[in-house]
């Protein structure tokens, strides 16, 4: 009697879950097939669309950049922290 052994693939990417509206790597396709790759993307670009965007819709926004205190700016540090780690994850998968 031979055995015989199947031979299968199996995803070690967690399954999309329904409430997610778009995953890292999934935004990240996507930016890079509206805009290009990211290299030529600055600050000063981004904050030009962001004031013609807010022009065209009306609006005067401005940005508080201060921080309201010590605890705010270590929450905001962690939070960017853990937002650059998971998309440096993510980076070099999107190609």
């Amino acid at each position: 009697m031979a055995s015989q052994t199947a031979s299968f693939q199996l995803s070690i990417r967690p399954v999309p879950r329904k409430h997610d509206a778009e995953t890292l790597p999934q935004l990240i396709g996507r930016i890079n097939e509206e805009r290009g790759h990211f290299r030529n993307i600055t600050e000063d670009s981004l904050q030009a669309e962001i004031e013609v965007r807010d022009a065209e819709a009306g609006e005067d926004v401005t940005i508080d950049e201060a921080p309201s205190s010590a605890e705010d700016v270590e929450a905001r540090r962690k939070e960017i922290y853990a937002a650059r780690a998971e998309l440096l994850k993510y980076v070099g998968s999107v190609r």
